[in-house]
């Protein structure tokens, strides 16, 4: 995930910070620099003071570039009024206000960045607000009760209940993915066309593979794709803010890989918060403040294939149409519509069905997931608890105690009679059942006692004098009781499946924590827009002069190689601001072509160059 403007400032080096916070009257840690950047971009800073370099460069970067790192030799812009070295100036220019960072890449490649907040900021500046339109009577074309989060649940279950099989070439294959297809329970039409589809395998498993693997809990194993176990945990752990966030934030960083260039239209989008908008006119909107607005029927029916069909799919936006016109809004869950996420129980039926709400806990879910089977559902998951299911869950490793402890836990109240026999009973099976169990032993002539009040808060089961069965769910409990008695429990090593535990707290998330940064952390000097600008001869660059002709070729040559502008004048006419691009022998004469300041080819003959000088970019900004 590319780097947040704290996270680069956070990598600046502390004088460099200071520097920034001179400039802007704010505090040097890394939070107040960011909120007062922004501000004073949505202030209309850049509109003040501002170097028509700058402007012209921030422009490129937030307009076409959108969201794309700038390698550092700025070989893909070609702006026809401004010279490498302006542009190179440029940049400095940028970095010394905190608005372009110097980053090195993986395998040492340095490019330029300019974080996404700042791109936003300037486009909220450029941009005029829109006005609220009367809401019109639409109904979403499907109804959206849950998102992302769901089919990628269906598909971290399936890959640790055993994996998923792959062919010799590395695919799914077709009957594997019709069962999966069924279980993820996604309507993947709007696949079609994004970067997911149009090939030959599932478009929905491809996007569960491609989140999972972004996620970090699906590896490739032995022919199989399975389950990482501690990203998975760690997943399932998120509270459902973060987790909403974390996918959110993956959705956009996967949707900008694609059109890195609509970068503003997803700003445009997430600045819509409330309600139907017309999709032709958030297009609009985007278009004109970058001045194309002639592109507008193509891009309204490219971005709603690319983009808005797919996060339909996702269950980031629902959709419909009134009178002829395509309408949008974002799911009440989706970050821009500021959720906010309610806390619910489930259901225990005693016609052995388990109700969820949409928002219950992912991990005690997937526990569920163990021993009882997905029906689907709508507004609600349902699970049927089942002979072979929980006989599934006992070969995991799940007593029928655990069970009924994990459905206490879901409805808030123990299950129903007939609910708990029926459990205990297909948990046995009629047949002789090998488990491991927890046993609390007490050394013979031990002066350690228990209590009848012990062993009924702890649901003790004597097996013998001195052994007792420690029920799973009060193992803790033992723990500490005899911690606090001063006599901690001794206890073989041993493994239990992870999900068994209880995930730790997760951090909340933070945009783009995962990815190492390395940037340039100093405060660059203006000159170093052209290294080795000192060691040329000082005559060159102190004045418009006369030259010997060797002496000429040789100042032009230097200038295309530092990538330099000259000041030259022909003849007897007026200097001129020339940026040579290439010198060479015509016959007996030699000759120049360049660029002039307004972007147009000029070529000379060196005797026609009566006299020239080297131009310091930075000695023109003042």
């Amino acid at each position: 995930m590319k780097p947040s403007l704290i996270q680069c400032l956070q990598k600046l080096k502390h004088e460099a910070r200071q520097r920034l916070a001179d400039h802007y009257s704010c505090r040097n840690d890394p939070t107040s620099l960011a909120e007062a950047i922004i501000q004073w971009m949505l202030r209309g800073g850049t509109a003040k003071g501002f170097h028509p370099w700058e402007q012209i460069l921030l422009d490129e970067l937030i307009l076409p570039r959108g969201d794309r790192w700038l390698p550092e030799g700025m070989a893909e812009l070609n702006h026809p009024s401004l010279s490498p070295a302006c542009l190179r100036t440029a940049c400095i220019l940028l970095r010394r206000r905190g608005l372009l960072f110097r980053i090195r890449k993986e395998f040492g490649e340095w490019v330029y960045w300019c974080p996404r907040e700042i791109r936003r900021a300037c486009l909220a500046a450029k941009s005029e607000a829109s006005s609220q339109r009367e809401q019109p009577p639409i109904r979403p074309e499907k109804e959206s009760s849950r998102g992302l989060w769901d089919p990628l649940f269906q598909f971290a279950v399936q890959l640790e209940q055993g994996g998923i099989p792959l062919t010799r070439e590395q695919r799914v294959a077709r009957p594997v993915e019709r069962k999966l297809e069924a279980e993820l329970d996604l309507d993947d039409r709007g696949l079609n066309l994004s970067l997911w589809g149009g090939g030959t395998g599932s478009a929905a498993l491809q996007l569960m593979a491609d989140f999972a693997a972004r996620l970090g809990f699906l590896r490739e194993e032995k022919g199989k794709w399975r389950a990482d176990p501690d990203c998975l945990e760690g997943w399932l752990g998120l509270s459902w803010d973060s987790r909403i966030a974390q996918l959110f934030q993956l959705t956009e960083t996967v949707l900008l890989e694609d059109r890195p260039g609509w970068d503003g239209l997803w700003w445009r989008m997430t600045a819509h918060s409330e309600g139907w908008a017309r999709w032709r006119d958030t297009c609009l909107g985007w278009l004109e403040v970058i001045g194309d607005a002639r592109k507008l029927p193509a891009v309204v029916e490219e971005a709603e294939e690319r983009w808005l069909a797919p996060l339909d799919t996702m269950g980031w936006v629902e959709r419909g149409t009134y009178r002829g016109h395509r309408y949008w809004r974002w799911t009440p869950w989706s970050p821009p519509a500021g959720p906010e996420i309610p806390e619910m129980k489930g259901y225990v039926k005693p016609d052995f069905e388990v109700l969820l709400p949409p928002f219950f806990s992912l991990y005690r879910r997937f526990l569920l997931a163990q021993f009882a089977d997905d029906m689907g559902g709508d507004q609600l998951s349902v699970y049927a608890l089942t002979a072979s299911s929980v006989r599934r869950g006992a070969e995991r490793g799940i007593s029928a105690d655990e069970m009924m402890e994990l459905l206490q836990e879901i409805s808030g109240y123990p299950p129903p009679q007939n609910v708990r026999e029926s459990l205990i009973r297909w948990a046995g099976g009629g047949h002789p059942v090998l488990e491991e169990a927890w046993l609390l032993r007490l050394p013979p002539g031990s002066h350690h006692r228990l209590s009848d009040e012990d062993r009924a808060a702890w649901g003790l089961e004597s097996l013998a004098d001195g052994l007792y069965r420690v029920p799973q769910s009060q193992i803790e409990s033992v723990r500490k009781g005899w911690s606090d008695r001063g006599t901690p429990v001794i206890e073989p090593p041993g493994e239990t499946p992870w999900w068994k535990n209880e995930p730790a707290a997760q951090p909340v998330f933070t945009e783009g924590q995962e990815e190492p940064l390395l940037v340039d952390g100093h405060y660059p000097a203006l000159e170093e827009a052209v290294p080795g600008f000192k060691q040329l001869p000082k005559v060159w660059t102190e004045g418009l002069r006369p030259y010997h002709p060797s002496t000429l070729r040789q100042l032009i040559k230097q200038a295309i190689q530092m990538e330099l502008d000259l000041l030259c004048a022909p003849g007897d006419g007026d200097p001129i601001r020339l940026t040579p691009v290439t010198v060479f022998r015509d016959g007996d004469r030699w000759m120049v072509d360049g660029q002039d300041e307004l972007g147009g080819n000029q070529r000379f003959s060196l005797e026609e160059i009566s006299a020239v000088r080297l131009l310091a970019p930075w000695k023109e900004l003042f």
